[in-house]
């Protein structure tokens, strides 16, 4: 059972006091005796035990699949980024291409 001991010289009870429920809830009496507070067949607790299991398992599903998205997008992100610099590179080659294309044309025609 958790105990404080008073021996403040300011008798500063508020703080025993919340070190008291804190130093309860760690240990798990609350849970302990809303447990034995009424007595549950063994089929129903059975079927709560698996039903927090199943909830359990939907939300470890959710947070991979949560995941996998948010990785895969990132893996998009980057080859969209990616794409998009080579696009650039090959417009700016092509502009290049142009000009010095159309520079080369008209020295053919001028000779």
């Amino acid at each position: 059972m958790p105990e404080v001991h008073i021996s403040s010289p300011d008798h500063n009870i508020e703080r025993d006091l919340r070190n008291f429920k804190r130093r309860v809830d760690k240990a798990g009496l609350p849970a302990t005796v809303r447990k034995n507070m009424a007595h549950t067949k063994p089929t129903k607790e059975r079927k709560r035990k698996a039903a927090a299991a199943v909830k359990r398992w939907e939300k470890k599903l959710s947070k991979e699949k949560e995941s996998m998205t948010r990785m895969l997008r990132s893996r998009l992100y980057k080859k969209l980024k990616k794409t998009s610099e080579l696009g650039q590179k090959l417009r700016e080659q092509n502009a290049m291409g142009e000009i010095n294309g159309s520079v080369e044309s008209t020295k053919d025609t001028a000779s």
